[in-house]
């Protein structure tokens, strides 16, 4: 490019007339880029360059200083300066003549530990300092004394006039003129080459292929790779864009390791740690399509003198990696190497030409990461290899990327990491390094394994998540039925009051004596070991000793609540009938007996249950495998699925509560339907403490009046509901009617963070836990404790209870690392048997755990993450399942019905708000009786929970 015409240069109130200007140039597009990052955040120090390095051997401090302003007069960059202020465009002035600021300190009478501490400090100072960008020089140099044959040089420059290369070459120029003044020689340097070429290049370069490669080459990359890691616990209060910095160094021998392994397969040391960054960051990001960011040396090998040039060269190109798990590692380092060789026919790219290729959207970013492999001064440069000796180097360099890796070989290889804080938190990035580290070495001993096999935990990160934060073995007592235990009760406190809707109330003598008379009743009926019972009933006093009577009986029960419609109950009966070969019984209560006689004869009614208690009821031993309720959930085949869940399981769920939770518990709120397993949580935990049981009437939660009254009367201390619910029965209830709530549990839904405020706010007295579990792992798997500081770093899900084990996996069931994105998988006590009379279903769900040797875990479906304290995030669905009000939603089984409708071909269903919800019923009513009912239980079932 051809200098622009002389001309005055004004900005910030000073004026530089031409004759102090050698030249003036436009930016490239990389310094046009590096020129906004800096400017969008002046005061974080982005793209501030540091370098230290000891130099051992003579020094005189004027000689030293003269031969950096020798190399400075040699090299236009060192004396450029740019402007931008009331220009169409930023242009950088190279001026004639410029003295590199060169301070001198003596640490010599400091210990070698202070020594450290102050060059620590004296790095961020300098580096709080900044450049002012229309003043050049844009370097300075500090010379520090330690001894006197060893001082510590500390090179500051903006990244606008230097790249690592020219860094380089500059260092090695100032040690030659250095050498050879101290020595009284003429300099052995030629006349430098000047950066003005390339800019005159750059300009002129051909750019009418460069669309149609980065076009092919990012084809359908719709976002950019993003390292999917849990955010900072600790809120940072720094300047938005400001960087930190973390290292880690991988041993000589392993380092050699490495470049003998890439040597026999043809391959460079920089392809394999690019290979490394791209297993790591697609394990992170759960694609095996990633791109990231490298950087290139941009020399175009056809301009003369360029390698010889001081100047901004290098460029950033978005490389993208395609990862097959089942492909030799070698082989994919190849492919990825043949990439970056053909990328380099284009390294002069913009990176805004390239994103404006992908399907990006405008606006956003096309990378999230950078990695930057670098080759630093060699040791011993210079004339006089005697005279000073380069050791113990440091190069820091701050970019805008939210990540980026400065790989540097050496004794060591040396891995910084350059980061964002208000991102990612060291122990993040440490993890992130020590897992680099992991991968390298693997590459070290081998490149044939497959790429999904490359290990990445290191063994104590695996340890600490398989079996630290599973440490959660504890001896709950000897295992009874659920049902035994509280006729115990009835034997310690038989006048206690045991269950009561607020009106009507039995003492655990009175409810143990109408289960057993009803249980007498359900085994003449048929009710026995291994059977099902189908509990029919609105939610009341009577619901709870139909539930207990069935357990009596040693029969399973099935809850179908009369308010879902009648394809529910048809689709259980028909299950239960198909598994027995006989119709199974049903209890229900009169008012209802009509509806059970129009789809089952074998019924037993509740009311006027006054027989005397006799004793038909053979005494079995019911054992942990023995099932105790079946749960039915959506499905997503387009029938819904039945969880059994065994006397074990439910024996662990409920003990593991007295475990959890502090205190006593006096009275429980009930609030869910007993076709839910959040009605498992409360109904067994009040009555297996011996506590008092409160039923509301069905739909009492829609006069909220009532239920504060209720709440109030009854003294409850404790309650389980879903969070919509409780928000709404903090607006609507007065705090001082609600005082008597010692524990609120919230589950089924994510918890948000407002309603936990809300809490906080208006029962400061009461404690908040957020409970986590599929009716597959018996109601709950995990919990936290919520706290003031849980606003801070965000609602947990917490951790495993009692017994349990949980796993973050991938797709191919490998542990997460700690703070990526996986599926959540529950093994131990809780996880059910299975899908009742579904094996193809269970053996889908159910999986043999890998990690304990034994027994099943549950696959969830559920995307979480470990937290860095060993608390688990919850961030949604690895599927489509919908959750409404604590109720799982398959949208393939009412897109299946829909479908089946003669004037829809295609459907698709989301979960909206507002009166859409609406707008589906009516259009399921025109679905033929059998399946349109079907499709309604869930969303008649989710409003009936929601009010």
């Amino acid at each position: 490019m051809n200098c622009l015409p002389s001309l005055a240069i004004h900005s910030k109130g000073w004026n530089v007339s031409d004759k102090n200007i050698e030249s003036i140039h436009r930016l490239t597009a990389t310094q046009e880029g590096i020129l906004f990052h800096t400017l969008e955040a002046p005061d974080s120090g982005v793209y501030f360059e540091q370098y230290s390095c000891l130099l051992s051997g003579p020094m005189q401090q004027e000689i030293f200083a003269s031969a950096w302003n020798t190399v400075a007069a040699r090299h236009g960059a060192l004396r450029t300066l740019f402007t931008w202020e009331q220009r169409s465009q930023p242009l950088q002035l190279v001026r004639r003549n410029v003295a590199v600021p060169f301070d001198y300190l003596d640490w010599s009478t400091v210990t070698e530990a202070e020594q450290a501490s102050h060059l620590r400090t004296l790095m961020q100072l300098d580096r709080d300092r900044g450049f002012d960008l229309t003043r050049a020089p844009l370097i300075r140099i500090t010379l520090i004394r330690l001894d006197d044959d060893r001082h510590r040089m500390l090179w500051s420059f903006h990244h606008l006039i230097l790249d690592g290369w020219s860094m380089r070459l500059v260092l090695s120029e100032v040690m030659q003129c250095y050498a050879a003044a101290h020595e009284g020689r003429v300099s052995p340097l030629q006349k430098a080459p000047a950066y003005a070429d390339f800019l005159t290049w750059y300009e002129k370069r051909n750019t009418k292929s460069e669309s149609a490669y980065w076009r092919d080459a990012l084809e359908g990359v719709t976002a950019a790779t993003t390292l999917q890691t849990a955010p900072c616990n600790v809120p940072i209060s720094g300047q938005r864009g400001s960087r930190t910095h973390l290292q880690h160094k991988i041993p000589g021998e392993i380092q050699d390791q490495l470049k003998e392994s890439a040597r026999q397969n043809s391959l460079t040391l920089n392809t394999l740690v690019i290979g490394a960054w791209a297993v790591l960051l697609s394990r992170y990001a759960e694609s095996n399509d990633v791109v990231f960011g490298t950087t290139v040396a941009g020399r175009p090998p056809d301009l003369e003198g360029v390698e010889a040039m001081a100047g901004l060269f290098i460029n950033t190109l978005a490389l993208r990696a395609r990862l097959d798990e089942g492909q030799p590692t070698v082989e994919f380092l190849r492919e990825l190497q043949r990439t970056q060789t053909a990328m380099q026919a284009f390294q002069q790219t913009p990176l805004t030409v390239a994103q404006r290729c992908s399907d990006i959207p405008p606006g956003s970013s096309l990378l999230n990461s950078l990695v930057v492999f670098e080759n630093f001064p060699a040791k011993d440069k210079g004339a006089n290899k005697e005279l000073l000796k380069i050791d113990d180097e440091m190069y820091f360099e701050y970019s805008n990327f939210p990540l980026a890796l400065l790989v540097v070989p050496g004794e060591d290889l040396e891995i910084i990491a350059v980061f964002d804080p208000q991102a990612y938190s060291d122990k993040c990035i440490e993890r992130l390094l020590r897992q680099l580290d992991v991968l390298l070495r693997s590459m070290a001993i081998t490149l044939d394994d497959p790429v999904g096999s490359l290990p990445i935990l290191p063994s104590e990160e695996k340890q600490q998540q398989l079996e630290a934060w599973n440490d959660t073995v504890m001896d709950l007592g000897e295992f009874k039925p659920l049902n035994r235990i509280v006729a115990e009760w009835a034997i310690k406190q038989p006048a206690a009051v045991a269950v009561t809707d607020g009106s009507i109330e039995l003492s655990y003598s009175e409810l143990m004596q109408a289960v057993r008379r009803l249980a007498t009743r359900l085994s003449v009926a048929g009710a026995k070991p291994g059977g099902a019972v189908v509990v029919y009933t609105d939610r009341s006093v009577d619901s709870i000793v139909a539930v207990l009577a069935v357990l009596e009986s040693s029969a399973a029960y099935v809850v179908v609540d009369p308010a879902y419609p009648a394809a529910r109950f048809s689709l259980v009966l028909e299950d239960l009938a198909t598994s027995g070969g006989v119709p199974p019984v049903v209890v229900t209560q009169s008012h209802l007996r009509d509806r059970v006689l129009e789809s089952c004869s074998n019924v037993v009614c509740l009311d006027g249950n006054s027989a005397p208690i006799d004793n038909t009821i053979p005494d079995y031993l019911i054992e942990r495998e023995a099932p105790a309720y079946i749960m039915y959930t959506s499905g997503s085949t387009g029938r819904p699925k039945g969880v059994v869940v065994s006397h074990g399981n439910l024996f662990n769920s409920t003990r593991a509560r007295r475990q959890f939770y502090s205190g006593k518990l006096d009275a429980f709120l009930l609030l869910s339907s007993l076709a839910t397993d959040s009605s498992v949580a409360g109904m067994f935990w009040a009555l297996a403490e011996g506590g008092r049981l409160v039923v509301p009437r069905p739909r009492a939660e829609q006069d909220l009046d009532s239920l504060g009254a209720l709440i109030r009367d009854c003294k409850v201390s404790h309650t389980l509901c879903v969070p919509t619910l409780y928000s709404l029965m903090l607006d609507g209830i007065p705090s001082e009617t609600l005082q008597s709530l010692r524990w609120v549990v919230v589950a089924g839904e994510a918890c948000d963070r407002k309603v936990a405020e809300k809490h906080f706010r208006q029962l400061p007295g009461a404690q908040l836990a957020n409970e986590y579990g599929p009716s597959e792992a018996t109601v709950w798997a995990t919990a936290a404790i919520l706290n003031q500081d849980s606003l801070q770093r965000g609602i947990s899900i917490g951790g495993p209870i009692a017994n349990t084990r949980v796993y973050v996996l991938d797709q191919r069931n490998r542990p997460q690392p700690t703070g990526a994105r996986g599926e959540l998988y529950i093994a131990g006590a809780n996880v059910a048997s299975g899908y009742f009379c579904k094996n193809d279903a269970t053996d889908a769900a159910f999986l043999p755990d890998p990690f304990a040797g034994n027994g099943l875990m549950y696959r969830t479906g559920d995307r979480v993450r470990w937290m860095e304290d060993g608390q688990l995030e919850f961030i949604g669905r690895v599927d489509h399942q919908l959750k409404v009000r604590g109720f799982r939603i398959e949208p393939a089984e009412i897109e299946s019905a829909l479908t089946s409708h003669t004037d829809i071909t295609e459907a698709v269903v989301l979960l909206e708000s507002g009166d859409d919800a609406d707008t589906l019923t009516e259009l399921l009513r025109t679905l033929p009786a059998s399946d349109a009912e079907r499709l309604l239980v869930e969303a008649e079932a989710s409003r009936a929970d929601a009010s």
